[in-house]
């Protein structure tokens, strides 16, 4: 037999996963809430159910005992990040830290460097390795203090990066809908890219340790674990395969991501407290039980404790359940200089996806196309980038099965963006600005156009609608001219509104020359007029209601 486990150290409720693949166990209990020890709830049963009273309390018996025999085996640990297999950031100091015995001397040793300092009054330690080149070559970094010592091996030096949201970043590979899942995963034989895996915790206050699964080079079978459907999440490793295979260094990506989860829990409390964004205060002090809904409970519980592990940047798909915030652009801010300031690095790379169409029941056909308008004023924060994804969606999944699509245009953000390479375009057309004039013809023009603009069925591009200064929106004839794109509609001889792809379900042809597709927008001639009103809802089917 075999089975994963969550390990959580310290606490009774998990054991090393060692031990199942030594064949005890094929069963895996996770807490309901990481807060009450012992409190179980079957994660993947694959005994009789009749059987886990029975082996709940076998479970209890065992972890009881290797924690006591982990007790005593000494107080030396470092982080849960840490451990073999893992990847160090290439060119960036290296923070490593842990605990010991207040007052006793700590010394890592890595790559030819040796740095030694004293575990502080509660015990906790942290040295800084400088900065070293990538490097392939499986070496040991080691921990000592006294007569305990710690040895990580065959670790690499490469490219790090987090990969957080809900569940189009959870979605594993294994999991429903994932196109080409069974060729990625069996073409998966990539051993210097290293996988690690948050499993889901809330937390109150910031964590030290999390429940997680440890870092392990890829392949075919490590592809198959993590926390869902049994696999690694298909963007996060997609996008560490378009990195590792175009930078040719080593590369180590850590999933983080909750499905169904909004970003307010994903934000540090302090970040709500930003004098940017005083709208977000009210945030900063929770109330109640947490849960993974509170604001900053995930923060807390599945991003605090990796922190300050090195990391490049981090990529970002979420927003669903944040549908038609008119605060998200702001929440988004929030998100990401709360990430910077934890880390401590100012311009960390941050990279996020603009969600898919979908038909979103019971909501408006415009409630989507508002979030896609602040997720691309977001993009007025310094050092990030968005991928544009409106031509893979599936209107009737709110999971598209396209994985490979979303994370070669993260890839390429991050390609232009973060490493240096020179693109024409890394993003899909953007609207820069409307010029209304004084006649019937309204003309857009758009940044990331520089390689020009098409259409991707040589068709006049679509989705293009205006309106007078009454309304309502009708479609507009459209033109490609000069770079532009030209508008007009025989019944509105002044147009003062214009919009693209204002509907949920809308996949228009317009793209740059580099293929890649334009995103939504809404303009207007006068600042101070008021957009048409939106179209009502579309009533909920009746098994929802």
């Amino acid at each position: 037999m075999g089975g994963f486990c969550f390990p959580c150290r310290g606490c009774v409720c998990g054991f090393a996963e060692e031990f199942s693949e030594l064949g005890m166990f094929f069963v895996v209990f996770e807490h309901p809430s990481r807060t009450a020890c012992g409190d179980f709830k079957p994660h993947k049963l694959l005994y009789p159910y009749t059987m886990y009273s029975t082996v709940k309390s076998l479970t209890l018996a065992l972890c009881m005992c290797l924690c006591a025999v982990m007790a005593q085996a000494g107080s030396l640990k470092t982080a849960d990040i840490f451990g073999g297999s893992m990847v160090l950031q290439r060119e960036a100091p290296l923070p490593i830290w842990g605990e010991a015995l207040p007052g006793e001397e700590v010394k890592v040793s890595f790559a030819g460097q040796t740095r030694a300092t004293k575990a502080d009054a509660s015990g906790k330690w942290r040295v800084t390795l400088a900065p070293l080149p990538a490097s392939a070559e499986g070496r040991d970094l080691s921990v000592s203090s006294g007569d305990e010592a710690l040895t990580f091996r065959n670790v690499l030096v490469g490219e790090v990066w987090l990969a957080s949201g809900q569940s189009n970043m959870e979605w594993g590979l294994l999991a429903p809908g994932v196109l080409g899942a069974a060729e990625i995963v069996a073409s998966g034989d990539y051993p210097n890219i290293r996988l690690f895996a948050v499993n889901k915790a809330v937390g109150n206050v910031p964590k030290t340790s999390f429940p997680h699964f440890p870092w392990v080079p890829c392949s075919p079978k490590t592809l198959k674990r993590g926390p869902h459907h049994g696999s690694f999440s298909a963007v996060a490793y997609l996008y560490a395969l378009e990195l590792h295979k175009k930078l040719g260094v080593p590369v180590g990506i850590i999933e983080s991501a909750w499905g169904g989860t909004r970003i307010e829990p994903w934000t540090p409390s302090a970040a709500f407290k930003l004098p940017e964004v005083p709208q977000l205060k009210k945030l900063a002090s929770p109330t109640g039980q947490f849960r993974n809904t509170t604001p900053s409970s995930l923060y807390n519980g599945m991003i605090a404790p990796l922190v300050p592990y090195a990391i490049r940047g981090a990529i970002w798909y979420q927003g669903e359940s944040n549908l038609a915030d008119a605060d998200y652009a702001a929440k988004t801010f929030a998100l990401v200089q709360g990430w910077r300031d934890a880390w401590g690095v100012k311009k960390m790379p941050f990279h996020w996806v603009q969600l898919a169409p979908f038909t979103y029941r019971g909501k408006s056909k415009e409630a989507l196309p508002l979030s896609w308008e602040q997720q691309t004023m977001a993009l007025g924060i310094a050092d990030t980038g968005m991928a544009i994804i409106n031509d893979v969606g599936d209107a009737t999944n709110i999971h598209p099965g396209d994985k490979t699509t979303v994370a070669a245009r993260l890839a390429r953000l991050a390609f232009s963006r973060v490493y240096g390479e020179k693109f024409v375009d890394d993003s899909g057309p953007l609207m820069s600005d409307v010029v209304f004039g004084d006649g019937a013809a309204v003309t857009v023009r758009f940044k990331h156009a520089a390689s020009g603009l098409k259409t991707r069925d040589g068709a006049a591009p679509s989705h293009f609608e205006i309106a007078g200064e009454d309304g309502p929106f009708v479609p507009a004839v459209a033109r490609i001219e000069d770079g532009t794109v030209v508008l007009s509609a025989e019944n509105v001889p002044a147009p003062a509104f214009v919009r693209f792809a204002w509907d949920q379900n809308a996949a228009p042809n317009l793209t740059n020359g580099e293929g890649l597709p334009a995103g939504a927008f809404r303009a207007k001639k006068n600042a101070a007029a008021e957009f048409p009103k939106p179209e009502a809802p579309a009533p909920k089917p009746a098994a929802a209601l």
